[in-house]
């Protein structure tokens, strides 16, 4: 479990949350994301999943997004394998999903070259632009989504 503390601006409704690890502190000097905060929020959009059934939850290409700008947060590729793995949704799915990504532009596939059957997706230039774009404009709020 991962608890969320907003700095400023909250009322002091998330400082009543569940004490967990990590903490996550949004205040004035850190409006813009990193890839911790990105994780933490995959997972909390994953842990949904112990509440609701996946199919009342949607949303998928959306944590396909997220995974791929806390790679590029943090600096490194994810293979499709792994993708599909953090994501927990079917490789089928996440394919066809890469395919829409990569028809709009927002993602870069790249052939591993020490193994031909892996192949490594990212966030394309202008990919990491919009989500940057994105988190910049929903500044505390990112956590609701």
């Amino acid at each position: 479990m991962v608890q969320l503390a907003i700095a400023e601006g909250d009322g002091g409704h998330f400082g009543r949350m569940a004490a967990a690890q990590p903490t996550l502190g949004f205040g004035a000097a850190s409006r813009s994301a990193s890839g911790r905060l990105v994780h933490a929020i995959c997972e909390l959009r994953r842990s949904r999943q112990q509440f609701f059934p996946r199919k009342l939850l949607g949303d998928g290409m959306w944590d396909v997004l997220l995974r791929l700008y806390a790679a590029h947060l943090d600096q490194h590729r994810l293979s499709i394998s792994k993708l599909t793995r953090e994501t927990g949704i079917a490789a089928t799915t996440v394919l066809r999903w890469l395919a829409a990504l990569d028809q709009s532009g927002l993602i870069e596939r790249t052939d591993d070259p020490n193994d031909y059957r892996r192949v490594f997706v990212e966030l394309s230039d202008s990919g990491a632009d919009a989500m940057n774009r994105f988190f910049a404009a929903s500044g505390t709020h990112a956590i609701f989504i």
